[in-house]
């Protein structure tokens, strides 16, 4: 490498890492402000089975919005970051474009899902009273159709720093719509149909606010509707049904138990598990909104460095899902009680199998991340595409005689085959894979780490017996922070087997001082 190769690769390297920092930043308060719904919404919508059965429905209604949201959203805003990306004095024109996309596509889904809210509720779900929320929902889907466009530009313009702000504004936004509405809108237009309507003018706020930090799009360039949807097409595909993964488990649950006594009871209990479970998912999706533009200007050109990006990204988000799964697995009924109330406590076997399904997506979602930015968006379609086919199938059989737990582990099962085929297609097409050896490493850690934290905290061990502290504190305050201490003390001790093992080595630690110098 000549010295300017050399201070280019260390330019890009703290750029990528400040702009990870940031937005692995914001993700954390996002998935902090999220817990902070997950604590107060249940808190408001009541306690025991009525309670339960409310936040179910919330549940049902948040997934289904997210799915569809997700067709418009990330769709839009990777699509919107790739050709930004490719040729940032182009952005404006990107932008252009996109406006009038979204009226089209954003508006028209608007129009269907309010105008068929009332079939959806009555007719599908067998539950009328979910028309005013879905019809709640349905707003936020408008706001953030266009909202995305913003998005996608601050992450192909690399104003890193700026998305980040929107992002943080778009958690805390959240939590006062979603908790506010809930409980000033219950009297009105119910707990459910509150928490919804609060979003939407959340939603609202955040596109205003979006559309402040891009500025006017009055840039030079010009770039074809036609042009932009034709990526779009694949990425929209892609995302939707990756985020119907996540939530179509649910959807399963409601719609094949309908009718059914305590349906909306189980639907509670699963959405909880489904809170914890998804924080390994959550934490590595900061990686890839930093990868996109970085495969993409790649893309063709430099297979190398394509490798190097798979290599790099596959071992942190294994390193980060698995510091989380072998905690929770462990404990799993600490782990539910630390937000919720005890009575949610019955969650615990499915979240056991969900947060094993969650380390694996989560890696499958780095890899489908990295065929979608390299121009590859139909391998990545049908990867997730097959799990979502494989979950559904699978949890369609189970549920009626295993219930959540079936379900769940039909959605771990799905998610571990589809990152075998993941694997496999990525030595396929770029020559390289997951690292098995240090991927074994990691396990054999998360391993030791969770063994440690079921001896000492678990309700119920394994071999009959209580954790050692089980007992310290009941159920109260001082049990939550035992968990919380414990865990986060256990964090460390896994961050030191990785050292030691190998899997942390003195070029990451070289990497992360050049992220956090300045």
């Amino acid at each position: 490498m000549t010295e300017v190769q050399d201070k280019e690769a260390h330019d890009e390297t703290q750029k990528v890492g400040r702009g990870a920092l940031y937005l692995t930043m914001t993700k954390l308060w996002f998935m902090v402000s999220g817990y902070v719904i997950v604590f107060g919404l249940p808190r408001i919508l009541g306690e025991g089975e009525a309670g339960k059965s409310l936040y179910g429905k919330y549940g049902v209604v948040n997934g289904l919005s997210a799915i569809i949201n997700a067709l418009v959203v990330q769709g839009t805003t990777q699509a919107v970051s790739r050709f930004v990306g490719r040729d940032p004095s182009q952005g404006d024109g990107v932008r252009r474009a996109a406006y009038r996309l979204q009226a089209m596509l954003g508006g028209g889904l608007f129009a269907i899902m309010f105008t068929t809210a009332p079939w959806v509720a009555g007719s599908l779900y067998g539950d009328p009273a979910l028309a005013t929320p879905i019809r709640c929902a349905a707003f936020i889907l408008l706001f953030y159709a266009f909202y995305s466009i913003y998005l996608g530009y601050l992450n192909g313009s690399s104003l890193f720093k700026k998305q980040a702000l929107v992002d943080f504004s778009y958690s805390t936004l959240k939590v006062a719509g979603v908790l506010g509405g809930a409980y000033l809108l219950k009297e009105s237009l119910g707990g459910v149909g509150g928490a919804f309507a609060g979003f939407a003018a959340a939603a609202l706020c955040v596109l205003l606010l979006g559309r402040f930090m891009a500025g006017p799009a009055k840039g030079p360039g010009e770039t074809r509707v036609k042009t932009l949807f034709a990526f779009q097409t694949f990425t929209m595909a892609f995302t939707g049904v990756a985020t119907a993964v996540t939530r179509g488990d649910l959807q399963v649950l409601k719609l094949a138990l309908q009718g059914t006594p305590g349906v909306d009871v189980a639907a509670g209990e699963y959405t909880a598990a489904q809170q914890f479970s998804t924080i390994p998912y959550q934490m590595v999706f900061a990686i890839t909104l930093v990868l996109f533009p970085l495969v993409s200007a790649h893309a063709g050109r430099d297979h190398d460095r394509i490798r190097l990006y798979i290599r790099q990204t596959t071992r942190y988000a294994s390193m980060i899902a698995m510091a989380i799964v072998c905690l929770f697995v462990a404990c799993p009924e600490r782990t539910l009680t630390i937000l919720y109330r005890q009575e949610y406590a019955t969650a615990a076997a499915p979240l056991r199998f969900l947060c094993f399904g969650y380390l694996f997506y989560s890696i499958l979602f780095i890899i489908c991340s990295i065929f979608t930015a390299a121009g590859k968006p139909a391998k990545s379609l049908g990867l997730v595409g097959s799990v979502l086919v494989l979950e559904v199938l699978l949890a369609w059989f189970f549920v009626k005689e295993y219930g959540q737990v079936g379900v769940a582990a039909a959605t771990a099962l799905a998610m571990f085959l589809g990152l075998v085929a993941g694997h496999v297609l990525m030595l396929k097409d770029f020559g390289q894979g997951l690292q098995l050896s240090k991927m074994a490493r990691i396990f054999a850690s998360g391993l030791v780490v969770g063994g440690l934290a079921h001896a000492l905290l678990a309700r119920a061990t394994l071999w009959g017996a209580t954790g050692v502290l089980s007992s310290v504190g009941g159920t109260g305050m001082l049990s939550k922070l035992i968990t919380v201490g414990g865990f986060s003390v256990l964090g460390i001790f896994y961050l030191v087997l990785l050292s030691l093992t190998g899997v942390l080595d003195a070029e990451d630690k070289a990497r992360f001082r050049k992220v956090l110098r300045r």
